[in-house]
C-alpha cells in the first residue's frame, strides 16, 4: 500500500507541476504585449545609472539577476556599478567563472548570455534550450558551463568556442524541469536537481550518469557541494534539506525547520556552515559538525530565492522576491546592508571571487 501511495503522490505532484508550467507559458505570451512599456521604463532608469566601473572592472564584487530582465553589478561599497540589459525576460541565474573574468546569465527567454567583466560587454548569446533557462554554473577552471532548463535537459557548453558538448545521456536524464546544477570542487562530478523530485550525479570524465538520489517528496530546487566535494546538500519544495555522503551516495541526514519551500542552499568556504533560503521569508544557518540550526535571519519580507557566501565565508548575500539583496556578517550574525536597485524579484546573486 505504501508503494502504491508513493507512486500515486509522485504522479500527482508531476501532473500538478505540468499544469502550472502550461499556465506559465500562457502568461508568457501575455507578457510580450506588455514589453514595449517595460522597455520605455527601462530607458528612463538607465539614464540615472552612474557607471562606476574602472577600465579593468576590478570594482565589481557582486552580481544579481532579476525578474526585471536585468543583471546588476555591485561594488565594494554596495554601490551600483552597472546594469546589463539584453535579456527579453526574467534573469533566473547568474554565475561567475573561476577568475571572475566572465559572468554567465540564464533567462526565461531560453538563452544564456556571457558577459566580459573587464568592460561589462556582451561576449555572446548561447542558444539551444527550448524553454526557460533556470540555472547556470561553471566548473572549477571555467572551461565548461552547465545549464539546466524547463525543457527538462542539462546542457554543457565548452568555453573555448562556446559550443555545446553533445551528450544525449544528459538530455534524456530528467523527466521534468532542471532547477539547479552544481559541480564539485574539481569538476569531476556534476549534480542536478529537478522537478521530478530526484537528484542525479554525472561523471564528467565520460559524461555518464553515476546514480540517482531519491528521497525528496517534491521538487528539488537547489543542489550544492561543500568545499571538498564530500557532501552534497539539496533543498526542496517538501520544506526539507537533505545531506548526501558522496563516498557511497547515501543520505546522511534530513534538516527540518523551514515552514515552506526551500529555494536555495549554499556552503561557506570550509564547509562548516550551510545556508538555506525559503519561501517562508527566512534564511537559516546550519552547523555541519552536528547538523544543528545555529541562526535564523528574518530580514526579508518575501521569499528568499538565492544565498551565496563570499570567498572567506565572512559575508552571506541573499536575494529575495521583495526586490532586495541583503548582506549578513557571519561572525556576529548581523545584517550589514540592504541593497536596492532592482524593480522586481531578485532570483539570483553571485560573488565575484
Amino acid at each position: 500500500m505504501l508503494l502504491i501511495y508513493s507512486t500515486y503522490r509522485s504522479s500527482m505532484v508531476l501532473q500538478e507541476g505540468r499544469k502550472s508550467r502550461k499556465k506559465g507559458r500562457k502568461k508568457k505570451k501575455k507578457k510580450k504585449k506588455k514589453k514595449k512599456g517595460r522597455k520605455k521604463g527601462r530607458k528612463k532608469v538607465k539614464k540615472n545609472v552612474k557607471k562606476g566601473v574602472n577600465k579593468k572592472g576590478t570594482d565589481i564584487v557582486l552580481a544579481s539577476g532579476s525578474k526585471d530582465d536585468t543583471i546588476k553589478l555591485w561594488g565594494m561599497s554596495n554601490n551600483l556599478i552597472n546594469t546589463l540589459s539584453g535579456h527579453m525576460y526574467d534573469v533566473r541565474s547568474v554565475a561567475f567563472n573561476h577568475d571572475g573574468s566572465i559572468l554567465a546569465s540564464g533567462s526565461e527567454d531560453n538563452t544564456i548570455k556571457l558577459w566580459r567583466m573587464s568592460n561589462n560587454t556582451l561576449i555572446t548569446t548561447i542558444t539551444g534550450h527550448t524553454d526557460n533557462v533556470k540555472t547556470v554554473t561553471f566548473n572549477h577552471d571555467g572551461s565548461i558551463l552547465a545549464s539546466g532548463s524547463s525543457d527538462d535537459t542539462i546542457k554543457l557548453w565548452r568555453m573555448s568556442d562556446y559550443a555545446e558538448i553533445e551528450l544525449s545521456v544528459l538530455v534524456q536524464g530528467h523527466i521534468y524541469t532542471v532547477y539547479s546544477v552544481a559541480f564539485n570542487h574539481n569538476g569531476s562530478i556534476l549534480a542536478s536537481g529537478s522537478g521530478d523530485m530526484t537528484i542525479k550525479l554525472w561523471g564528467m570524465s565520460d559524461y555518464t550518469e553515476i546514480t540517482t538520489l531519491i528521497g525528496h517528496t517534491h521538487y528539488v530546487n537547489s543542489v550544492a557541494f561543500n568545499h571538498n566535494g564530500t557532501i552534497l546538500a539539496s533543498g526542496s519544495s517538501d520544506k526539507t534539506i537533505k545531506l548526501w555522503q558522496m563516498s557511497d551516495n547515501t543520505l546522511v541526514t534530513t534538516l527540518t525547520g523551514h515552514t515552506d519551500t526551500v529555494y536555495c542552499v549554499a556552503f561557506n568556504n570550509d564547509g562548516s556552515i550551510l545556508a538555506s533560503g525559503s519561501k517562508d521569508d527566512t534564511i537559516k544557518l546550519w552547523r555541519m559538525k552536528d547538523y544543528m540550526l545555529i541562526k535564523t535571519f528574518t530580514g526579508h519580507v518575501s521569499s528568499v530565492r538565492s544565498v551565496a557566501f563570499n570567498k572567506d565565508g565572512s559575508i552571506l548575500a541573499s536575494s529575495s522576491s521583495d526586490d532586495t539583496i541583503k548582506l549578513w556578517r557571519i561572525p556576529d550574525y548581523n545584517e550589514i546592508a540592504t541593497i536596492r536597485g532592482h524593480h522586481s524579484k531578485v532570483y539570483s546573486v553571485a560573488w565575484r571571487h
